[in-house]
């Protein structure tokens, strides 16, 4: 699949499912931020998305900026957000949603197709719900969270491409069942679901054994099964290019689990 169909496919099933306005930004390997002429793009404005689209492309090629997309903010939409994925079968088996493989490293994000449109706090609310279900990233909740834009080069990750990996025509998601009880989600719902594991030095391990060691805690606290867990997680280290002895360190992430489970 070319680079533009790529971004035509992403942006088509956004279309399809109610998002009809974007934002769009970079970020350059300085660090600046940019999206002030690039937000709330009606889609069926076709020239000023190309014209859009065109810099996109030219930034990423010519400085290395890596690429975003996001549902316009300031508005409610039917869809959720997860971010680095193990597995997007997880989601995509079970609920109508798009998966964009972002690296090897990095996984997947899944937009999710909902029932109904949320607003920022519903849709934090309800992400901090997924989140703890599936292992994803919970630094990654926010209503207005920013995504990958499928064509474009990461150059985060050595400039691999953002690919559309793949579209599920399972029912929309029924987020009425995703935010807790006594959570006010207009208030930002905050209420903390993940597990996150301390850092030697204090703090919170960000380091990708971590987000492995919670999404397994997560995968078999869910009811998954110690075989799948080992083949996801197999795959997943060897995939990021984890060296040493796989085997005895995706036994020992799992038996860890397991013991961290059976004490609570």
């Amino acid at each position: 699949m070319t680079a533009k169909l790529n971004t035509e496919q992403q942006i088509g099933w956004f279309k399809a499912y109610g998002i009809d306005l974007l934002d769009f930004a970079i970020r350059r390997q300085n660090g600046i931020f940019i999206y002030r002429n690039t937000q709330a793009i009606s889609l069926t404005d076709t020239d000023r998305l190309d014209r859009t689209l065109k810099w996109l492309r030219a930034e990423n090629t010519k400085h290395n900026a890596n690429i975003y997309v996001r549902p316009a903010r300031g508005m409610s939409w039917p869809i959720l957000f997860l971010d680095d994925l193990l597995d997007h079968r997880t989601i995509t088996d079970k609920h109508r949603a798009m998966a964009i493989h972002t690296s090897p490293e990095g996984g997947f994000q899944a937009w999710i197709s909902t029932t109904a449109p949320l607003s920022e706090d519903q849709r934090r609310a309800a992400q901090e719900t997924l989140i703890a279900q599936h292992g994803a990233d919970a630094g990654s909740k926010s209503g207005e969270h920013w995504g990958r834009l499928a064509g474009f080069k990461n150059h985060k990750r050595d400039g691999c491409w953002v690919n559309f990996t793949t579209a599920s025509d399972q029912p929309a998601i029924d987020s009425r069942h995703l935010i807790p009880n006594g959570t006010d989600a207009h208030n930002g719902g905050q209420v903390v679901f993940h597990h996150p594991r301390p850092g030697r030095t204090g703090g919170v391990d960000k380091s990708e054994s971590a987000k492995e060691f919670g999404w397994v805690i997560n995968y078999l606290r869910a009811g998954g099964s110690r075989q799948e867990a080992y083949n996801r997680l197999h795959a997943r280290a060897s995939s990021r290019g984890k060296t040493g002895d796989i085997d005895r360190y995706v036994n020992l992430t799992i038996s860890n689990a397991e013991q961290r489970l059976s004490n609570h």
